[in-house]
């Protein structure tokens, strides 16, 4: 696909122009985002499809870990809250089997 047909047709495979389907089928959100990341801006991004999943009827959370950017680093992949909720969600998902 060249840029022009592609740009044509970017909100369709632009995954935060999707999430209707994913609103209707009750998918959770849980965002971690660094209040200083300037590779991905919160309020380009979570901010956006949180805003748009609840407006949806989605569920969405969000951790903003202050002072962190967009790196690796235990406040990302080991937020204890983040933790919870794929405890919570995997729970909740063995309970409709």
């Amino acid at each position: 696909m060249d840029q022009d047909t592609f740009l044509k047709s970017v909100d369709l495979y632009n995954p935060i122009e999707q999430l209707d389907g994913l609103a209707r089928a009750n998918v959770p959100f849980f965002i971690v985002h660094g209040d200083s990341d300037r590779l991905v801006p919160i309020e380009e991004n979570s901010e956006i499809l949180i805003n748009r999943l609840t407006k949806l009827g989605g569920k969405a959370e969000v951790k903003v870990v202050p002072g962190r950017g967009h790196q690796v680093v235990d406040d990302f992949f080991k937020s204890k809250e983040l933790i919870e909720f794929i405890i919570q969600q995997s729970i909740q998902s063995l309970r409709r089997i």
